[in-house]
């Protein structure tokens, strides 16, 4: 085997795996609860309310299987004092077994008041992705039972021995309608569809695909203290059929001691995936947690042990 095919079928490789996400097709990180945090998913979210806030997630996917998918994204967001416009960023690491991305995206949105009821914003985030393999994680698995081969496998040139890595330029565009009480998106990420450039050299098609998503929700107050909140999400790459994702979160708010909190629980269904339990809890308006249970009901689920989610959030006061 040639470098060149070696490098061929890693990069291959290292898309496909960067796609494994249930058993649909996505090189973007997943998350459930992404309804307590839409910027990620559309960068016009920056400035459309009147605080800034912090907010960092935490997927730990596939429990029980060795080296499976891990997700860490903070990102912080919040309108500009004067004008109406707004500023946001990002950082996120998806890390699978030897294979890593780590994505930074900044944001500005500007958005315009339509009516009495609606308003528009627009948002465009530039950044880069650095993708990595590591090849001291790299095993042939059979070494175990035949130490024979381990010379085999250490002198071997054709084989990763070290850590290569390839950088792309990245942008996401998005618009957001939005009111009181409801709210419909649709963004583009990977704008530039930039190709995977490992040791200097772009080999076969392998790049960045061009993502879709479609979201809208909408709060329908059941009395002073309950209300439900209904959304959906409906993704899209080329290549990749459609899907589609139904979530439910009921909130209650509640004042213990002059202190006003809201819990919150909700259900999700990710078709040909999983399906999702979720809770949390904001505190004093100001402090946010939340935990998500996803279960997969495809074959994978019959060797994993679910996957979890931790959402932490911090609203800071607000300015406009």
């Amino acid at each position: 085997m040639t470098m060149k095919r070696f490098a061929y079928i890693l990069c291959t490789t290292v898309v496909m795996l960067l796609g494994v996400d249930g058993a649909r097709a996505q090189q973007d990180p997943q998350l459930s609860q992404y309804m307590w945090n839409p910027y990620i998913l559309n960068p016009a979210v920056a400035g459309t309310l009147g605080n800034y806030q912090v907010r960092f997630n935490s997927r730990f996917q596939w429990a029980g299987i060795n080296d499976a998918p891990q997700t860490y994204q903070i990102c912080a967001y919040g309108p500009d004092v004067r004008r109406r416009m707004g500023w946001g960023a990002q950082l996120y690491s998806d890390i699978l077994g030897p294979i890593s991305s780590t994505g930074f995206l900044a944001s500005y949105g500007y958005n315009i008041q339509l009516s009495e009821m609606f308003s528009l914003s627009g948002g465009l985030s530039i950044g880069g992705l650095q993708y990595k393999v590591d090849g001291t994680k790299l095993d042939a698995g059979d070494l175990q039972n035949h130490p024979e081969l381990f010379d085999l496998w250490q002198n071997d040139p054709s084989l990763l021995k070290s850590t290569i890595s390839a950088f792309a330029p990245d942008a996401n565009l998005g618009l957001y309608l939005y009111a009181s009480n409801m709210h419909f998106g649709i963004s583009a990420q990977h704008l530039f569809g930039s190709k995977l450039n490992f040791n200097n050299e772009t080999i076969g098609v392998n790049r960045l695909r061009q993502h879709l998503y479609l979201s809208g929700g909408y709060i329908l107050p059941i009395n002073q203290e309950f209300a439900i909140e209904p959304t959906v999400l409906a993704k899209f790459m080329s290549g990749a059929p459609l899907v589609p994702e139904l979530n439910c979160k009921a909130k209650y708010r509640l004042e213990y001691r002059r202190v006003e909190s809201e819990l919150w629980g909700g259900i999700s269904f990710r078709y040909g995936d999983a399906a999702a339990l979720m809770f949390g809890i904001v505190y004093e308006k100001k402090y946010l947690f939340g935990y998500s249970f996803d279960w997969s009901y495809t074959q994978l689920g019959r060797y994993s042990n679910g996957t979890h989610e931790v959402m932490i959030g911090v609203l800071f006061d607000k300015i406009k």
